[in-house]
């Protein structure tokens, strides 16, 4: 096994066991991963990039993940959290706090 090959078996086993702590479906075959990062690999660290999931739900699978930057990935996380809570205190009929307007 190549030293690559190495290295990416690591990272599927931790990003799978990842998506099963956070009890998220995985879909990706050690081959699929693999392709996925590939023409990616090599700028990982200086682009801070990760394989997220399509609006960060469903499933990782083929269909629905992309890679994006750890700050993007954030930034898109809270804004979402945001809307949420936004959405809970309307549906609560509850005033929004200034915090979330």
């Amino acid at each position: 096994m190549s030293e690559f090959d190495k290295v990416m078996r690591r990272e599927y086993e931790r990003k799978k066991a990842q998506a099963d702590h956070y009890n998220i479906e995985w879909r990706l075959s050690f081959e699929e991963f693999v392709e996925l990062w590939r023409p990616h690999w090599m700028d990982r660290a200086r682009q801070n990039l990760m394989l997220c999931r399509l609006n960060d739900s469903g499933a990782y699978d083929v269909g629905n993940v992309k890679f994006d930057t750890r700050a993007n990935h954030m930034r898109d996380w809270q804004a979402r959290r945001r809307r949420e809570a936004i959405a809970a205190y309307v549906a609560d009929g509850q005033p929004i706090p200034t915090n979330l307007q």
